[in-house]
C-alpha cells in the first residue's frame, strides 16, 4: 500500500489546524455511491481539505480537470471501500478515489436517508447558456450495445445545431453523437392561391405498403376539394390517396374502389391536426382530428398491398384554386397507436417524421414551383387547446358577465346552432343574449324558474320549453332553430326534448353584441360554447356529448371568449370540468 500523509502550510492558515491522513492510491477509479455534495476546486488538495470540513464526507471522487474544463470536479462520498477490489469501485481514467485514514468518521445512516429523501425522482436540467463549460458528465455506466434507443423531451431556446448526448472511448472521441438543431427548411408551409402542386422526387426507399399512417397540419379556409396525399404508378393507375371534399374524407388504395367518411367540419380559418390509419391486415381505416378519433370504417381494402415505386404529390388540388396552407406531412409503413397521434396534435407541432416520407427537409425533394413554400407562421398550433376553458359565474349579479362586441360581421342569419356545457345553480336567468341596436332579445337562451329552457328568438318566448333534468350537473346542451318553418329542436346529452316552432321568416341582423350573464344573472360555470348558422347532425352532437370531439363554430367559437371580455367576478379556468376532449 503506497500511503501518503500531507500537512499543507497555507492551507494550514487558512482553515486554522487540520491534522488528516489519506490514501491516493486508488488513481484512475470512481467509487459508485450517493453523491452528498458536488464542488468545483482547483486542486487535488482542496477537494481533501473540503471533505475533512464536511461532517458526512468520508471519502471523495476526484475528477481531474478536463481540457475544455477551468476547474476539476469534487464529489463527497459518506460510503468508503477500502479495496481496489471492490465491484463498487469502477475504473474510469477521468477520476481518482481518495479515503481518509485520519480522521476516521463514523458511518451516520442519517447522512444518506437525508440525502436521499432530498433527491427528486424526476428533474429538469437547464443549460441557461449556450457555453462548453455546460455539461453532464456521466462515466463507465455504458456497456457494449449493438443496437441503441435514445429517448428524450427537449426545450431549445436558440436556433442551431447542439449537441445533446456525446459518447467517447479512448480510441475514437466521438463513438456516438447525438445533435439537435432547427432548420428552416422544416419549418415551410405550403399556402398555395393558384392551381400549383408538389411533386416529390421518386425514391427508391418508399415499400411497398399494408398499413399506412399520415398525419399533416392543416388550415382549411372555405373551399370544397382538397387533396393532402397522392401517390401513383401512372396518370390513371392510383396506388394511395386521401383528400377531402366538402366534410368528407375520401380514401384511395390501389384496386379498391374510394371509401368515403364523414366528419365534423373544420373550415374555421384555424390551424387542425389530421391523422389516418388504415391496415390490409384487419380492413380499418380510423380518421382523428386534432387528436381525438372521430371516424372508424371497416372492411377498407383488407388484404391489399400498395405497390412499391410510384410517384408521389402533396397537397392541394389541382383542378381549381383555393386558399388553404399545409405542413408537418408525415407517412408512415405502419398504424400508428392513437395515443401517439392524440400526443402530436396536443403537444404539436412536434418533431415526429415518417419513414416512408419525413416532413423534414420536404423543399430539398421537391419539383415544381417553389414560390409555394413559406415560413411557418406563428399561430402553427393546435387551435382546440384554446376551446377548453371554462367560466365560472361564482354569484348571481348584474355585474358579473362576459361580453363580445360585433359579433357576426357582414351576416344574416336564417339558421343557427348553439351548443354548450353548462352546470346552472340557479333558476330564472339567461344563459347568453345576443342583442343589436332594433332588439335587445334578438336571441337568446333562457332557463325558467319551472326548471325548462328556452332559445329565444325576435323576443319570442316558449314557456314551456322542454324540461331539463339535473341542470347543477354538468351537461351538453345544443338548441337549434331555422327561418324557413320556425323549427327549434333542443338537445340535452344528445337526447332529443321537445320540439317548438317560432320566428318563421325572421333574419337575424349582424353586428350585435352576445353576452353570457347579467340578463336575469346567472350562477354556474360554462364551456365550449360554439354557434353555427347549419343544423348539427345527430352524429356529431353525439360525438360532443361523449367527449369523443370537440367541434368549433363557424358563426363564433368559444375561444373568443377570453379574459378581456370578462367583467366582475367571474373568473376562467384553464381545462374544463366538463368532458370536452
Amino acid at each position: 500500500m503506497h500511503q501518503v500523509q500531507v500537512f499543507l502550510l497555507t492551507l494550514l492558515l487558512a482553515v486554522e489546524s487540520l491534522d488528516f491522513c489519506f490514501n491516493d492510491f486508488l488513481q484512475g477509479s470512481r467509487l459508485n455511491s450517493t453523491v452528498l455534495k458536488k464542488v468545483d476546486v482547483s486542486t487535488k488538495i482542496e477537494c481533501v481539505v473540503s471533505c475533512v470540513q464536511e461532517p458526512c464526507c468520508r471519502s471523495i471522487n476526484y475528477r481531474k480537470r478536463l481540457p475544455q474544463g477551468l476547474t476539476s470536479l469534487c464529489e463527497m462520498l459518506h460510503d468508503v471501500v477500502y479495496s481496489g477490489t471492490s465491484p463498487e469501485l469502477k475504473k474510469n481514467r477521468f477520476y481518482d478515489y481518495i479515503y481518509f485514514n485520519e480522521p476516521r468518521k463514523d458511518y451516520i445512516s442519517s447522512c444518506i436517508t437525508d440525502k436521499v429523501d432530498t433527491m427528486t425522482p424526476e428533474f429538469d436540467l437547464t443549460f441557461p447558456a449556450k457555453n462548453i463549460q455546460n455539461y453532464i458528465l456521466l462515466d463507465n455506466y455504458v456497456p457494449e450495445m449493438s443496437t441503441v434507443t435514445l429517448m428524450f423531451w427537449i426545450n431549445t431556446l436558440q436556433a442551431g445545431t447542439m449537441c445533446v448526448v456525446s459518447y467517447a472511448v479512448k480510441k475514437r472521441a466521438a463513438e456516438l453523437k447525438v445533435s439537435v438543431g432547427r432548420n428552416t427548411e422544416y419549418d415551410i408551409i405550403i399556402a398555395p392561391s393558384t392551381k400549383d402542386f408538389i411533386y416529390i422526387e421518386a425514391s427508391e426507399n418508399i415499400p411497398s405498403l399494408q398499413a399506412v399512417t399520415i398525419t399533416l397540419w392543416v388550415k382549411r379556409s372555405y373551399e370544397r376539394f382538397m387533396r393532402y396525399v397522392y401517390y401513383y404508378l401512372k396518370p390513371r393507375e392510383t396506388l394511395l390517396s386521401f383528400y377531402i371534399d366538402d366534410d368528407v374524407f375520401n380514401l384511395g388504395i390501389a384496386g379498391a374502389s374510394v371509401t368515403k367518411a364523414m366528419v365534423p367540419t373544420y373550415k374555421d380559418e384555424y390551424w387542425h391536426h389530421i391523422a389516418t390509419t388504415w391496415s390490409s391486415e384487419t380492413g380499418h381505416w380510423k380518421i382523428y382530428l386534432d387528436g381525438s378519433l372521430v371516424s372508424i370504417v371497416h372492411g377498407v381494402a383488407s388484404g391489399i398491398t400498395i405497390p412499391a415505386g410510384g410517384q408521389l404529390l402533396l397537397g392541394p388540388v389541382i383542378f381549381w384554386p383555393h386558399d388553404s396552407s399545409l405542413s408537418r406531412l408525415n407517412i408512415w409503413n405502419y398504424e400508428v397507436d392513437g395515443h401517439a397521434l392524440s400526443l402530436m396534435a396536443n403537444k404539436g407541432p412536434t418533431f415526429e417524421n415518417g419513414n416512408v416520407f419525413a416532413w423534414y427537409g420536404v423543399k430539398s425533394k421537391s419539383m415544381g414551383d417553389m414560390t409555394t413554400f413559406q415560413e411557418a407562421p406563428s399561430d402553427l398550433r393546435n387551435s382546440r387547446s384554446h376551446s377548453v376553458h371554462q367560466m365560472n359565474f361564482r354569484e348571481a349579479s348584474p355585474t358579473n358577465y362576459a361580453k363580445v362586441e360585433n359579433v357576426f360581421p357582414s351576416l344574416t342569419i336564417t339558421v343557427l346552432t348553439a351548443c354548450f356545457w353548462a352546470k346552472i345553480l340557479k333558476t330564472d336567468c339567461g344563459i347568453f343574449t345576443y342583442s343589436t341596436s332594433a332588439n335587445n332579445d334578438e336571441m337568446a337562451a333562457y332557463f325558467y324558474l319551472n326548471r325548462t329552457l328556452d332559445l329565444i328568438i325576435k323576443s319570442e318566448r316558449r314557456d314551456p320549453g322542454p324540461l331539463i333534468s339535473a341542470p347543477e350537473s354538468w351537461h351538453l346542451y345544443c338548441m337549434q332553430w331555422r327561418n324557413s318553418d320556425g323549427l327549434v329542436q333542443t338537445f340535452q346529452d344528445a337526447i332529443k326534448l321537445e320540439m317548438g316552432y317560432k320566428a318563421v321568416g325572421h333574419i337575424i341582423p349582424s353586428n350585435g353584441i352576445m353576452v353570457l350573464g347579467q340578463q336575469r344573472a346567472f350562477k354556474g360555470s360554462l364551456a365550449g360554447l360554439n354557434f353555427w348558422t347549419y343544423f348539427l347532425t345527430i352524429n356529431t352532437i353525439q360525438g360532443m356529448a361523449a367527449g369523443i370531439i370537440n367541434v368549433n363554430g363557424n358563426l363564433l367559437q368559444w375561444r373568443d371568449f377570453r379574459t378581456e371580455h370578462v367583467f366582475g367576478d367571474v373568473s376562467i379556468v384553464e381545462r374544463s370540468e366538463a368532458e370536452i376532449p
